[in-house]
């Protein structure tokens, strides 16, 4: 495989987004990278601190786990930022829903613009602490996935970051495992579904919306949750928070409630804390489409006039546009990209015209 400038090859990606599969295997000290049209390919030939970008399209990818410190480069999950290139999504090669866990070699790295579809984030299946990962304006599309450690290995600790990430999928914790907790954080993040047995760790939520695609996606059973500046929408099933009852230990500062009151969780030993929340808000969001499942052409902005306009903190908005990075609307991942892409259909004396536009942003 010929060795090729960063530049070049990720023009190279990008242009041939609609045709095939293209990675960059990019080499950070080298300065130089590899083409490749296999995901596992790449991934295999991959050392640690290199840096996968991924073209647009639907990639393969056989493994079911990864262990290297690599950042892994998506070319977006929206259609607004990626008509030029086609999204990038990640889909197992037997399975409709193949299970993908992060073990502790993969600590520190990051995920950017990738639609994981089918691969559904799955428990760390071996002991050892994951010092933080992070996923940026990612999509989860799976039934489920799952944020712990497959058995309760004593002294391993896993941490997460998740920002403006759409979670079409139902969200589990770890349970009961006491000796294994999880710290995560979910900065400016879209909930479609449900919030099961977050428990033993920290688990923050700051600017998210929360809401119900049915009435069997809800938020329970958990407890140790810190949430700041959110917005509840009760959606298609008005007991999505309370239901089989609001667990011990939570905590909701300067949240937003569609509901007609705040649902009070537990009392006694351990109480939920609710700080300055308000309930019975129903002018919410410019333009959800009609229905409570996810579309790109929803707009989460919120209404002139809205009470949650003013609810955050200092002052600010509740929600994903509200708070200290508020979500880039198309979530476009941080790199350049290909904002559009012409081929003229015959050349003109010998010449064929192409014409490329990449587009960056300052987050």
């Amino acid at each position: 495989m010929k060795k090729i400038t960063l530049f070049l090859i990720l023009t190279v990606c990008g242009f041939n987004a609609t045709k095939a599969q293209s990675i960059l295997r990019f080499t950070p000290s080298l300065g130089t990278g590899e083409v490749y049209t296999n995901l596992d390919s790449a991934y295999t030939d991959a050392q640690d601190d290199d840096i996968l970008y991924l073209s647009g399209n639907t990639f393969l990818f056989t493994p079911n786990y990864i262990e290297k410190r690599l950042t892994w480069v998506g070319a977006g999950i929206h259609s607004d930022s990626t008509n030029a290139t086609g999204e990038t999504k990640l889909n197992p090669t037997f399975s409709t829903q193949n299970l993908l866990s992060i073990r502790p070699g993969a600590g520190s790295s990051s995920f950017s613009g990738i639609n994981f579809g089918g691969m559904r984030l799955y428990d760390c299946d071996v002991a050892g602490n994951i010092s933080l990962v992070t996923f940026s304006r990612c999509k989860f599309m799976s039934t489920s996935i799952s944020l712990s450690y497959n058995s309760n290995y004593i002294g391993s600790v896993l941490s997460y970051r998740f920002q403006e990430c759409i979670f079409n999928t139902f969200v589990e914790g770890n349970g009961f495992q006491t000796s294994a907790p999880s710290n995560i954080t979910f900065d400016n993040c879209l909930f479609a579904k449900g919030l099961f047995r977050l428990r033993t760790g920290a688990y923050t939520f700051n600017n998210c919306i929360f809401w119900a695609t049915s009435q069997y996606d809800r938020i329970q059973q958990n407890s140790g949750c810190t949430f700041n500046d959110c917005i509840f929408w009760d959606a298609a099933d008005p007991d999505f928070l309370s239901y089989d009852g609001l667990p011990s230990g939570n905590v909701f500062n300067r949240c937003v409630f569609s509901h007609p009151t705040i649902p009070a969780g537990s009392s006694g030993t351990n109480p939920t804390v609710i700080n300055n929340c308000i309930a019975n808000v129903t002018d919410l969001f410019v333009n959800t489409n009609g229905n409570f499942a996810y579309e790109d052409g929803d707009d989460f902005h919120l209404l002139t006039g809205s009470a949650a306009l003013t609810a955050g903190a200092d002052g600010g908005q509740c929600g994903i546009y509200g708070g200290a990075v508020p979500a880039k609307q198309g979530f476009v991942p941080f790199n350049p990209h290909i904002s559009s892409a012409t081929i003229a259909p015959a050349t003109i004396n010998g010449t064929l015209n192409i014409s490329i536009r990449t587009t960056s942003q300052s987050y």
